[in-house]
């Protein structure tokens, strides 16, 4: 168990994460839901969940490399905004910037390693 102020290396998170790491992707992408908007560069969750099982490999080696190196490719940090009108009648009444909330439309290779960090460390990260 980790302690606070304590902070490990990234060769201690690659070693706890390199074991049955294509058993989670396979896992968090399955678990996915479907339907949902492309991301920056039009991919989908299908897209993952109808791949060759090849691509898990590559996903997993990915994700290996970025938890050895301690870095987030720059990619994962970019997103777009959508508004959403938060009233339900948007024909009668006139709309105000105030009248819409924003959704982050975020990559979805990002959202895959989010969901396998979270499933993989939900035990250290639960009070």
């Amino acid at each position: 168990m980790l302690q606070f102020g304590i902070i490990p290396t990234s060769e201690f998170l690659y070693a706890i994460t390199n074991d049955a790491t294509g058993a989670i992707i396979s896992k968090v992408i399955s678990d996915m839901h479907c339907g949902k908007a492309p991301d920056i560069v039009g991919m989908t969750t299908e897209h993952l969940q109808y791949s060759h099982p090849s691509a898990i490999v590559i996903l997993s080696k990915l994700f290996q490399l970025i938890m050895l190196c301690g870095r987030v490719p720059s990619g994962f940090k970019e997103s777009y905004l959508v508004p959403i009108p938060k009233v339900k009648d948007t024909r009668t009444k006139a709309l105000t910037c105030d009248d819409f909330r924003g959704i982050a439309i975020c990559p979805v290779i990002s959202k895959v390693f989010e969901y396998c960090l979270v499933d993989r460390f939900s035990n250290l990260l639960s009070p």
